[in-house]
């Protein structure tokens, strides 16, 4: 079935989310699994800076963190970012053996945001099932 005649629920998987209100410190959303997924997309919607606003996703081969490795950020927002929408996209190939180290088939993605002031932000983690039908959803209306 053609994309275009798919329900967008029926495609993307959410995998992850968080909403951070009033922060001042680094946030993470905690490791999640993404093994089995061929496509991955992390939203992020800034919806309050404070004065700037930094946010990596970071990758590993363990629930724990373990061989953890920034694999991409953002350019960082600043006060005058308020209600912005970043999407950070990741592909398979980048989870299997990513430069800078030697340890492969990273499974787990986190994202974590860091404020220098207090900052109101949500993360939403989306993937596109390799071979099952994407789940998760509370309520889906077609």
């Amino acid at each position: 079935m053609s994309i275009l005649h798919a329900d967008f629920a029926e495609q993307f998987a959410p995998l992850d989310k968080a909403a951070f209100v009033g922060v001042t410190t680094e946030q993470n959303t905690g490791y999640v699994l993404v093994a089995g997924y061929q496509r991955l997309a992390v939203l992020i919607h800034a919806l309050t800076v404070g004065t700037t606003l930094d946010a990596d996703v970071e990758i590993a081969t363990a629930v724990g963190g373990t061989d953890a490795l920034t694999l991409k950020s953002m350019t960082q927002l600043g006060a005058a970012d308020d209600d912005k929408l970043i999407c950070i996209d990741i592909r398979p190939d980048e989870l299997t053996a990513p430069a800078g180290t030697s340890a492969t088939d990273f499974d787990y993605l986190n994202v974590e945001v860091t404020p220098s002031g207090a900052a109101t932000v949500s993360v939403i983690v989306l993937g596109i099932p390799r071979d099952q039908p994407a789940s998760g959803w509370d309520a889906v209306v077609s």
